[in-house]
């Protein structure tokens, strides 16, 4: 099983830490709780700040859905990334252990 999360987070509250944190307990959540596999994110191609969050979480990079959102009257790519139960393990072990 696999679940989809997203995130958006105002201007003034970014670069805090925040969704970071909220990240890490979703993954934990989802992964110890809930049992899943696979959890993905869908991200703007020019969200950098976004892309670089999720990669820095452990997700890899899956794949583009080009154009497939309309926003302000601009077709927007999508970025699809995901982390899988096992990558997510090795991540927690490699801090422990690190």
């Amino acid at each position: 099983m696999n679940a989809e999360i997203g995130f958006w987070m105002g201007k003034d509250f970014r670069n805090r830490g925040y969704m970071q944190n909220a990240i890490k307990i979703i993954l934990i959540f989802g992964f110890e709780e809930l049992k899943l596999e696979r959890i993905y994110a869908r991200v703007f191609s020019i969200n950098e700040g976004s892309i670089n969050l999720l990669k820095k979480m452990g997700f890899k990079y899956e794949g583009i859905l080009r154009k497939s959102f309309l926003k302000d009257g601009v077709f927007m790519d999508d970025l699809i990334y995901s982390i899988l139960r096992e990558e997510h393990i090795k991540l927690l072990l490699l801090k422990i252990q690190g």
